[in-house]
Formats: structure tokens, C-alpha cells, sequence
């Protein structure tokens, strides 16, 4: 392949026209890659040396108009690089300044958002817990009830059973000091006579 063949890559050109480079003469210049060859035109350095070797061919005076000029320019170029850099540090720093802010207002609704959503659970925790101590308490309450009326009801029940066994006893003792006698029976039939008849106990 011959030289006047070869295609320059246009993305890679792109990329190395917007390098940042300082200039070559040292003038405190600094800027793209694709720019260079317009600062060397008016670089100071450079006004600076060709101004120096026409020293021989003019006079002096013209040589430090020339040489002020070009001291002047340098002096006025590192005034505006100064000022550019200061605008790029500021508006870093108001961005910083804006992210920060932003971040900080987010942090904050969120933690809102946490307090009011635990707020809320412990809300309806302590409501549920309150709702199950009444239930329990109302338990507790027709336990004891019931626990009264069985209490009641046996008491009850013994008492007539008491009493029952009193009669029973009673009414064995009756009957084992006053045997019954014989039982008359009157039965009264069809021809309207009545019959008479007399049981003995066993």
C-alpha cells in the first residue's frame, strides 16, 4: 500500500483534534489539538523570537514595541485562561453545591417516609395489642363467671344431695321405729257394693 492510499480514521482524528495541549514555546497557552497551528500564528513566544532575530535588520525600538506587544498579549492570554479556569471551578462547585442539596432533600423525605410508615405500625400494632387485652379480658371475665355458676350449681347440688340423704335417712328411721300395719283397700264394684281388702307390708 502507497501512502497517498492510506484513509485517515475520522472518529480518531476527532478525538485527538479535541486533546488538550499546551503550546510548544511555553506561552502558558493551552487548548485543542486541532487549534495549534491558529496559536502558532499569534503565539507570543514565537512573535517573541522572530521579533528578536529581526533585531539585526531593524532598530531597536521597534524590537521592544514588538517585544511589549507580545508580553502585553501573553500577560492578557493567561488573564483569560485564569478567568476561564475560575468560571469552570465556580460552576463545579454550584453543581457540588446543587447535588449536595438535591441529595440532602432525599435523604430527608425518605427518613420522613420511614417514620411515618413505622409510625403507622406501631399505631395499628398497639391497636391490635389493646384489642387483644380486651378480648382477654373479657375471657377472662365469663371464665370466672362460669367458674362462679359451676361453683354455684355443685354447691347446689350437694346441698340437695345432703338433703336428700337427710330425708332418706329420716325416713328410714321412720319407718324402723313405726312399722306400717296392715292396708285397707276399698274398691267399689259395677253393683255398686264395696269390697274391702286388707294388705299387709312386706
Amino acid at each position: 500500500m502507497r501512502p497517498h492510499q492510506l484513509r485517515p480514521n475520522l472518529a480518531i482524528s476527532a478525538l485527538v483534534d479535541e486533546l488538550q495541549v499546551r503550546c510548544a514555546e511555553k506561552c502558558g497557552w493551552v487548548g485543542q489539538w486541532s487549534d495549534r497551528r491558529a496559536h502558532g500564528l499569534e503565539c507570543p513566544v514565537r512573535l517573541l523570537r522572530e521579533a528578536d532575530a529581526k533585531l539585526s535588520v531593524e532598530r531597536r525600538g521597534e524590537a521592544a514595541s514588538a517585544q511589549a506587544r507580545a508580553e502585553a498579549f501573553a500577560a492578557q492570554q493567561a488573564l483569560v485562561l485564569a478567568e476561564q479556569a475560575s468560571n469552570e471551578m465556580r460552576a463545579a462547585l454550584e453543581q457540588a453545591q446543587l447535588d449536595a442539596e438535591r441529595q440532602r432533600k432525599s435523604f430527608a423525605e425518605a427518613h420522613r417516609a420511614d417514620v411515618t410508615r413505622l409510625t403507622v405500625m406501631l399505631d395499628q400494632e398497639r391497636d391490635v395489642r389493646e384489642t387483644l387485652q380486651s378480648d382477654v379480658r373479657i375471657l377472662q371475665l365469663a371464665l370466672d363467671e362460669q367458674c362462679r355458676l359451676a361453683k354455684l350449681r355443685a354447691a347446689r347440688d350437694q346441698d340437695e344431695a345432703m338433703a336428700t340423704c337427710a330425708a332418706v335417712r329420716a325416713t328410714r328411721k321412720r319407718k324402723a321405729e313405726h312399722p306400717p300395719g296392715p292396708i285397707q283397700i276399698f274398691v267399689k264394684s259395677y253393683a255398686g257394693r264395696t269390697l274391702t281388702r286388707t294388705v299387709l307390708p312386706a
